[in-house]
């Protein structure tokens, strides 16, 4: 069934007036979560602050480089998010369809690119609701999307950690070792099979069509290992588009690239790990690029992928 664009424009309509009365709801009970998200303000104001400072005193090189941007690159950031995006949708609909029994997947897609419209709005459970909201003529309620969603963050920031450990095997001090080891052990404790199948049989209006096996938590994880990979891709076209790299360089900024999105999935009370994800970012790519450089680069990719997000989501409504 095609859905025209002014009634796709509606149901998005729909989900962001829910989710701001929600949210109104929240903050009024739970101060606290002002408090997050002033946080995540005061990061990202900090970084915006550092590049003001940066073209203060690097101005004249800064915006030279900034000026001689290769559109080129940024064409091929986009094509490579479109291919990250396509496997995250694939890694979704496989999750969504054991525990909900939805296995349309085009409606998958248009779900997954409304509701990550979504993602910009603090808290974790806000992004949940948007997905519950419109899986809702498909039966599947907020108790189902909400188990199928915290499976599919566990794997974010496992595949992640896992991806960084391989890029960077022996090359980190022993407490990054040790801190990799932990995580990445209670992330393959979180998806062993047995325990999620437990964990969803005693959930109540959770529907688990099949069986979850080995085989499966071990597809799942290599997708998003590769979501991680081509985000990462992305992330390098854009370094190269303002400052051309040696391909050499492209594994160590997928490693950064894993590894701060890892760190920012887990700060889910912050909108899209707002402040976060730049200020992780920005600190890895520093092996890689200037430091003033280094900012920018991760405040792009913030706007860049927003941009990319809300251009899927126009081209989800036409599905």
């Amino acid at each position: 069934m095609t859905i025209g664009a002014p009634k796709g424009f509606r149901v998005i309509q729909r989900v962001n007036r829910l989710i701001r009365e929600r949210v109104g709801q929240a903050a009024r009970g739970r101060p606290s979560a002002w408090a997050f998200t002033l946080l995540g303000l005061v990061l990202f104001g900090a970084m915006v602050a550092f590049v003001i400072y940066s073209l203060y005193h690097e101005g004249s090189v800064l915006l030279a480089q900034l000026t001689r941007i290769n559109p080129l690159g940024i064409g091929l950031s986009f094509i490579l998010y479109s291919g990250a995006l396509a496997l995250a949708i694939l890694g979704w609909s496989a999750i969504a369809g054991r525990v909900t029994n939805v296995r349309d997947l085009k409606r998958h897609v248009k779900v997954y690119c409304y509701a990550n419209l979504a993602r910009r709005i603090p808290g974790f459970f806000w992004y949940v609701l948007g997905r519950a909201h419109l899986y809702r003529d498909d039966g599947a309620g907020l108790v189902s999307i909400s188990a199928a969603s915290a499976i599919e963050m566990v794997l974010i920031v496992l595949s992640g950690l896992v991806l960084y450990a391989l890029l960077n095997l022996g090359r980190w001090p022993m407490q990054w070792t040790w801190g990799l080891i932990v995580g990445i052990g209670l992330g393959l404790a979180m998806m062993h099979p047995r325990l999620l199948q437990w964990i969803l049989s005693r959930l109540k209006h959770v529907d688990v069509v099949e069986h979850i096996r080995y085989r499966d938590v071990a597809v799942w994880l290599a997708v998003y290992i590769s979501v991680w990979v081509l985000g990462g891709l992305a992330l390098f076209s854009v370094v190269w588009a303002i400052q051309p790299l040696d391909l050499v360089r492209a594994p160590g900024i997928v490693a950064c690239w894993s590894l701060s999105g890892a760190v920012s999935t887990l700060v889910v009370f912050l909108p899209a790990g707002l402040g976060v994800r730049e200020a992780t970012l920005s600190v890895l790519l520093l092996p890689f690029i200037p430091a003033p450089l280094a900012v920018t680069v991760a405040l792009m990719m913030r706007v860049l992928l927003t941009l990319y997000e809300i251009v899927w989501a126009l081209v989800a409504i036409r599905i």
